[in-house]
C-alpha cells in the first residue's frame, strides 16, 4: 500500500511540476507581444526603470510642468549623488484633429498622438516607409501617419513620405508611415486614421498652453528597488496618477495586483485618460494574470505532492528509530 501511494505520489508531482513550468513558460512569452515591453531591453541596464504614469486632463500637466517634473527628477536623484544623464523622458495625449490634402478635397477625422521627448525611444512603432522625425533637425513640422490615414488623404500607403498633409488648418511634411499594429493592439487601436505629431511644431505650440498631456514616462535609473518609482509618487503627488512600472508588471506580485486595481480601465470605467498602448498592455496583463493564478495552483499541488512523498518515505523510518531508541532507553 504504502508503495503504490509513493508512485502515485510521485507521478501526481511529476504532472503538477511539468504543467506549472509549461505555464511559467508561456506567461514569461506573452509580454513578447508588446513592443513598448521589448523597448525596455534597448538600455541594456539593470539598474534601470521604465517608468509610466497616467493622469486625467484635470491634472493640467502641460508643456512647463513637463520641464518641472524633470527638475525635480534630476534634483531628487542630485541628492543622493546619482547620475541621470542617460535618463528618457517623454510626455503625450490623444486629441481628435482634421486631416486633409492640399491639393485635393480628401478629409478624414484622425486620433493624433501629441508627444514631447523621447515618445519613440518608448514606442518604436514599425514604419512600412520612411523615418521618425529628427528632434535636432530645424523641420519641426514634419509627422508621422499611419496607413489608414495614407489611404484616407492620398488613396495610397506607400510613396507618400515627403507630400504634404494638412493637420487642423496647418500644413506638415509627412516624414514616415507607421503600420496599423496588430495582435493584442488590434482590441483597442480602432479603424480611425492616427497621426504622431511633435508638441514642438510650428502648428501644436499655437495650442500648447490650452494643451494637457495624460501621459508621462520616463527611463530613470533604478539603483534601489523601487527608487524610480517612489521617486515619481513624491514628484507627482499633486496630480492623482496611476504609476506604473512597466518593467516588472508581468511579475509575479504585479500579476497578482492586476485584477483588483485595473480590471476597469479596459472599459473605460476610470476618470484616467489611457494610450491605447496602456490599454494593449493592461490586457495583455489580465491575461497573464489568469494563466499565472493557473500556474500557482500547480505549484502548490506539486509541494503538496512532495509532503506526501516525504511522510510515506520518512515515516517508518521515523517509527522504526523511536523503536530502537527506546530499546536501547533513550
Amino acid at each position: 500500500m504504502r508503495k503504490r501511494i509513493l508512485i502515485c505520489a510521485l507521478l501526481f508531482t511529476a504532472v503538477c511540476a511539468l504543467i506549472g513550468g509549461i505555464l511559467h513558460l508561456y506567461v514569461s512569452r506573452i509580454p513578447g507581444e508588446l513592443i513598448e515591453y521589448q523597448s525596455s531591453d534597448k538600455w541594456g541596464a539593470e539598474d534601470y526603470a521604465h517608468m509610466a504614469v497616467y493622469m486625467t486632463e484635470d491634472a493640467g500637466f502641460d508643456a512647463n510642468t513637463m520641464l518641472r517634473v524633470k527638475t525635480e527628477i534630476i534634483d531628487a536623484y542630485t541628492i543622493d549623488s546619482i547620475e541621470t544623464a542617460s535618463a528618457l523622458y517623454s510626455a503625450s495625449c490623444e486629441e481628435t484633429l482634421m486631416l486633409a490634402s492640399p491639393n485635393s478635397a480628401r478629409t478624414s477625422s484622425c486620433k493624433a498622438t501629441v508627444y514631447l521627448g523621447d515618445y519613440f525611444n518608448f514606442h518604436p512603432i514599425e514604419l512600412v516607409e520612411g523615418a521618425f522625425p529628427d528632434r535636432d533637425s530645424v523641420l519641426t513640422d514634419a509627422l508621422v501617419i499611419d496607413e489608414l490615414a495614407a489611404w484616407q488623404i492620398f488613396g495610397t500607403q506607400r510613396g507618400v513620405v515627403g507630400l504634404e498633409i494638412e493637420l487642423d488648418n496647418d500644413i506638415y511634411i509627412v516624414s514616415g508611415v507607421a503600420s496599423v499594429p496588430k495582435g493584442v493592439y488590434t482590441e483597442v487601436y480602432g479603424d480611425t486614421p492616427r497621426v504622431y505629431i511633435n508638441a514642438d511644431s510650428a502648428g501644436m505650440r499655437t495650442e500648447s498652453s490650452e494643451r494637457a498631456f495624460t501621459s508621462f514616462e520616463a527611463m530613470l535609473p533604478d539603483p534601489i528597488t523601487n527608487f524610480a518609482q517612489n521617486t515619481l509618487t513624491t514628484v507627482f503627488s499633486g496630480f492623482s496618477p496611476v504609476i506604473v512600472n512597466i518593467d516588472n508588471r508581468f511579475e509575479g506580485e504585479a500579476l497578482d495586483d492586476i485584477r483588483d486595481k485595473q480590471t476597469s480601465l479596459i472599459t473605460d470605467s476610470s476618470d484616467t485618460d489611457y494610450p491605447y498602448t496602456e490599454k494593449a498592455m493592461i490586457i495583455l496583463a489580465l491575461k497573464a494574470s489568469d494563466v499565472y493564478a493557473v500556474q500557482k495552483v500547480m505549484m502548490y499541488l506539486a509541494l503538496a505532492g512532495v509532503a506526501v512523498i516525504f511522510f510515506t518515505v520518512f515515516t517508518p523510518a521515523v517509527r522504526f528509530i523511536e523503536k530502537l531508541l527506546s530499546k536501547l532507553k533513550f
